[in-house]
């Protein structure tokens, strides 16, 4: 099969670059973009695995969440968690000086 003579031009997945491909399924520009970027997912990775088993441990017959609960549930901040409380999209109980969520 004839090559043709154009160069494909790509934008780095990590930092934006535009670089040559030395492949079609190159992502990044250079072997250190590539390194961070697998950094970066390793660390994800290993995130949700301890946000799940975290969540695992919540018992399933409880009728409301703590908000620390929620937070893991959720997958926000606290301070989105009470600006969602505050603003009446997530139903809550003041129960004395600890806001829970229910669900």
């Amino acid at each position: 099969m004839p090559r043709g003579n154009y160069t494909i031009q790509r934008s780095c997945e990590e930092y934006g670059k535009i670089f040559t491909p030395p492949t079609l399924v190159s992502k990044y520009c250079c072997p250190a973009c590539s390194k961070k970027a697998y950094k970066k997912r390793h660390i994800a990775k290993e995130k949700k695995t301890i946000r799940q088993a975290l969540i695992r441990r919540i018992p399933s017959s409880k009728g409301y969440l703590t908000v620390k609960e929620a937070m893991l549930i959720y997958g926000i901040s606290k301070d989105v968690l009470y600006r969602m409380i505050w603003q009446g999209s997530i139903p809550s109980y003041n129960f004395s000086v600890y806001t829970r969520t229910s669900y």
